[in-house]
């Protein structure tokens, strides 16, 4: 816990001094201290450990017996770095990488993910700022494979970064879950487990499908937490824990957009980068099913209300309609539908997708606004809600 915090810390720090250079995300990559590769996989073969920065393909480093979390960590910076990549170090289990060859600004996060039997535990963190438009929250972890059956017993553990706002001002805190798993368990029955637990902490959970870190080809079903069921935006995750062997992919991200499911970008009108208003959904977009989401406006109740919902993003502000205003979905493609907010200042939607093959993989976003009724009006927006369909 004591390296945990000293890291965040750290991280906290790294990111404020480089946000006036930062033109995309930062993103930090950590292998918690205290483990050793043992080269072989669950199956005896030989393992792999893997980084994958969204844009920029996989990137693997040797794995040879013994290799400590600092010696990965530090392998992992030389080779990025060799490769043109801006790379910071946060401490010694902890790269924070900044920018692509070149210069070119990261804008669609990254994961790491590992096959070595010695190698419990991964944390991947988005530093608390970046620049308008580009994805700044948000994280995912590996569900159980399918179909496994845990060999022993064990236990899941999830330590999350959350930005929350406490006496006017945002801070960071340390949200952790762990869930016992019993021996003879199977992954469906552990996976509700390890969501039940998420929610009953207070994370809005959505199931979704991830490119693998080590093989982008691959999709890996895993549970997205972009924010906490009050909206407050979550940074980064760590899991590991006491994982039955060949139970769990240990294949972890922040930052990313799922290749299916639903996810939050940008961030609603009111103070960054707390978002105020916030969306979410109740269910997963898939063909043939009706899609629930929502528009929540925190302290609004029983106003009229509206909402896009289209196929393209934008990112336009709009000081003159009111400070601070930001335009997240292109409305020339898009439909422009009325709803009004319920008594929990939420705007709740169900659209039906049709039965239509073709649908499958068609990205959807929304967004909603609420007019004020202050002196002077104020134009309230929600953040960008982005589903694709399965």
């Amino acid at each position: 816990m004591k390296h945990l915090i000293s890291s965040l810390l750290f991280v906290s720090l790294l990111s404020t001094a480089l946000l006036a250079q930062q033109k995309g995300q930062c993103l930090c990559l950590e292998f918690p201290s205290g483990q050793k590769t043992s080269g072989k996989d669950s199956q005896n073969g030989k393992s792999k450990v893997g980084i994958s920065i969204g844009g920029f393909g996989s990137h693997f480093v040797s794995v040879p017996v013994g290799t400590t979390s600092e010696g990965l960590s530090s392998a992992f910076e030389k080779s990025l770095k060799a490769k043109g990549f801006g790379v910071k170090r946060a401490d010694k289990t902890t790269i924070c990488i900044v920018s692509g060859p070149g210069g070119k600004p990261l804008t669609k996060g990254g994961g790491m993910g590992s096959t070595d039997s010695g190698i419990t535990s991964l944390r991947s963190q988005l530093c608390p700022q970046a620049p308008q438009g580009v994805k700044a929250r948000g994280a995912n972890l590996p569900k159980a494979k399918k179909n496994a059956v845990a060999s022993k017993s064990g236990k899941v553990q999830i330590d999350a970064t959350v930005l929350k706002k406490v006496g006017g001002k945002i801070v960071q805190q340390h949200v952790q879950v762990q869930v016992p798993i019993q021996k003879g368990e199977k992954a469906a029955d552990v996976d509700k487990k390890v969501r039940k637990a998420l929610e009953k902490t207070g994370f809005h959970v959505q199931e979704v499908e991830m490119p693998s870190a080590l093989d982008e080809k691959i999709l890996v079903p895993s549970f997205g937490v972009d924010q906490m069921q009050d909206g407050s935006p979550l940074q980064g995750i760590g899991f590991g824990g006491q994982l039955p062997p060949d139970f769990y992919p240990l294949d972890l991200g922040a930052g990313r957009t799922p290749a299916f499911g639903t996810t939050n970008q940008g961030f609603g009108q009111g103070t960054l980068p707390f978002p105020t208003p916030f969306s979410g959904s109740y269910g997963e977009p898939s063909v043939g099913q009706p899609f629930p989401f929502f528009h929540a406006f925190p302290g609004l109740a029983s106003l009229p209300g509206a909402f896009l919902l289209g196929t393209r993003p934008l990112e336009l502000r709009i000081d003159a309609l009111t400070p601070g205003f930001d335009l997240l979905v292109d409305p020339g493609q898009a439909l422009f539908l009325l709803a009004p907010l319920d008594l929990a200042g939420r705007m709740n939607v169900q659209i039906p997708i049709p039965q239509k093959p073709g649908l499958r993989g068609l990205t959807l976003m929304t967004q909603g606004f609420v007019l004020e009724p202050k002196t002077p009006l104020r134009l309230r927006n929600s953040d960008r809600l982005v589903t694709t369909i399965r």
